[in-house]
């Protein structure tokens, strides 16, 4: 994906939010972003295309971050990555996101395995369910 030269940075948009050491690194790996906004309920959705693969946690830093510069009563950041970057080892990353975004998802994933095949991915569940 190209980055657009018209398109304002990031950190332009969103000039009151001041980054981190830690959450420029991840803003760096952001080679393009869409955002939609609710000025009526103060929330905030933002598509992250990232070059790289970024813990959740430090995504969800930006999130409170970004919310507490803006008074903003939400705002979730959703990454966005080209399929050739992700394995099985973002596994628990995937996880913790389905446990955030589905909350009948919490815990049914608790000693699963997950297994790549093509374009596949299995999950093998724990005994029980």
């Amino acid at each position: 994906m190209m980055k657009d030269p018209a398109k304002k940075l990031f950190t332009e948009l969103f000039f009151k939010y001041k980054p981190s050491e830690q959450e420029q690194e991840i803003l760096d790996l952001l080679e393009d972003y869409t955002y939609r906004l609710n000025k009526e309920t103060r929330e905030i959705r933002v598509d992250f295309y990232l070059s790289g693969l970024v813990p959740k946690f430090r995504l969800y830093a930006i999130e409170a971050a970004i919310c507490q510069a803006y008074q903003l009563t939400s705002c979730f950041i959703f990454p966005k990555y080209s399929s050739e970057l992700f394995d099985v080892s973002y596994q628990e990353e995937l996880l913790l996101e389905l446990a955030r975004n589905t909350k009948l998802a919490k815990g049914f994933f608790d000693d699963c395995t997950m297994k790549m095949e093509g374009d596949t991915i299995t999950f093998e569940m724990k005994a029980g369910y």
